[in-house]
């Protein structure tokens, strides 16, 4: 995983600065996935956060007032070829700052059926597979 101006807290990843970036090649299936991206709001601010899919924005997302349980969106149908990049982008507003807990990419159809679970902790997400373990790397396919 590429990190500018996102540092790991614990088992989320927040900016460091009033912008930043996180971003991988998916090494999962080609096919097509929801993205379910998870978030923890904050009650003094509302960050944003950007989804790319190579250098092609196809969500913006306005976090929530909050008061620390992680929530989350779905981001439906994303077309995804092996080694294309996804990327996210937060930008902090007042003291929140646009933390990520994990990425969940489901699929709707693939070359072979698979789940990619993905969330951001340590310095690359973990992922577990169907039988409860995991590994390391940001977007790995469940079997």
């Amino acid at each position: 995983m590429t990190r500018s101006s996102y540092t790991i807290e614990g088992s989320l990843i927040k900016l460091t600065a009033s912008t930043g970036s996180a971003s991988k090649s998916f090494s999962g299936a080609t096919g097509t996935y929801n993205v379910q991206v998870y978030v923890l709001p904050e009650n003094d601010g509302r960050p944003v956060l950007d989804l790319y899919k190579g250098s092609t924005r196809i969500h913006s997302y306005t976090y929530p007032l909050g008061t620390g349980r992680i929530s989350s969106y779905t981001v439906s149908n994303v077309a995804l070829t092996q080694g294309e990049t996804l990327k996210l982008v937060g930008f902090a507003n007042a003291g929140a700052w646009a933390r990520v807990d994990k990425i969940v990419l489901t699929p709707v159809s693939t070359s072979s059926t698979s789940t990619t679970t993905t969330s951001r902790s340590s310095s690359a997400f973990e992922v577990a597979n169907s039988s409860g373990t995991s590994s390391s790397g940001m977007l790995s396919t469940q079997t």
